[in-house]
């Protein structure tokens, strides 16, 4: 009677990927960089390194579960953002997050453009919830 044994199982590394709401991280950086140096956050812009960002936001994360540098393998980092395509300033921004972020190495961009929403509407009265001025 011939015996058959089990292949050994082998267990990949968890893997660790980054998502990153652009806007809330940086105006949120932006917002401790200002009260950190006593200056308005308005005028105050905090420098992020986005190459680094990913690597090391998964490498906290390992840190809180447990895991060494080479208990898991990073997956990269996905950096949500949106643009007004009105503006010179956020086509130049949607500019440099698709053709300069978007390329570096274990980083990927999803940048989408600002869109009017409607306003609320009373599911009751199927209209409008604010009264509509004359033009």
């Amino acid at each position: 009677m011939a015996t058959t044994t089990k292949p050994a199982t082998v267990h990949s590394p968890p893997r660790i990927r980054v998502f990153v709401d652009y806007w809330n991280f940086q105006l949120s950086l932006n917002e401790v960089e200002a009260k950190k140096i006593g200056a308005s956050k308005e005028a105050t812009r905090f420098r992020i390194d986005w190459k680094q960002v990913g690597p090391w936001l998964a490498h906290r994360a390992a840190q809180l579960v447990g895991l060494d540098d080479s208990a898991y393998s990073f997956d990269g980092v996905i950096i949500y953002s949106s643009y007004n395509p009105k503006t010179e300033t956020d086509r130049g921004f949607h500019r440099w997050m698709t053709t300069w972020l978007d390329r570096q190495p274990g980083i990927s961009v999803e940048c989408r453009e600002r869109r009017r929403k409607a306003p609320p509407r009373c599911p009751a009265r199927l209209s409008q919830t604010h009264p509509v001025l004359p033009s």
